[in-house]
């Protein structure tokens, strides 16, 4: 089944804002204009991040002190596959952080699609953790059932996320 472009997905990185980070998963129409943040907000926003370039080769690019973020509430994350009753996947921080041990920082996992990818991003194993997809390609239908619960990111391997990221990075 050929993708269909003109119902894409954008990822929109749009504020980290209040709670440090908000991430908006939806369709967006061609001619939607991108959503904008106050100067100040961003300015604000913009002073939180910490450098995360020694971490896993450089790359994580957007990181926080992870005691800075402690008692913050993140918001979730809902990426929908279509429209209507679509299948979805809800995500907490358990699935786009990585929180770093040993240097305290915590990363945002998720990167953005490349100009001219027309296939979209690749969602890493954090992302699928505690969901099992499952296409039918007969039916060409997906189904998206709870799984096991997603291990805590201290029980990541910092390698396997750094080489699923350095292949990504890589590739585009």
């Amino acid at each position: 089944m050929a993708p269909r472009r003109s119902s894409a997905v954008a990822v929109t990185l749009v504020a980290w804002l209040l709670m440090l980070q908000v991430l908006v998963l939806s369709p967006v129409p061609a001619a939607a204009a991108p959503a904008r943040i106050s100067p100040g907000a961003f300015k604000q926003v913009k002073s939180e991040p910490v450098n995360g370039s020694a971490l896993a080769g450089g790359a994580f690019d957007l990181c926080y002190n992870a005691q800075s973020v402690a008692a913050l509430t993140f918001p979730k994350i809902k990426l929908v596959f279509g429209g209507g009753d679509a299948p979805a996947i809800e995500l907490t921080t358990v699935h786009y952080f990585y929180k770093d041990n040993v240097t305290g920082l915590q990363c945002l996992t998720m990167l953005p699609t490349p100009a001219g990818v027309p296939f979209g991003s690749v969602l890493g194993s954090m992302v699928q953790a505690g969901t099992n997809m499952i296409y039918d390609v007969g039916g060409e239908t997906l189904t998206l059932e709870e799984g096991t619960a997603a291990p805590a990111p201290s029980q990541l391997s910092l390698m396997a996320i750094a080489s699923v990221l350095f292949a990504w990075v890589l590739l585009f």
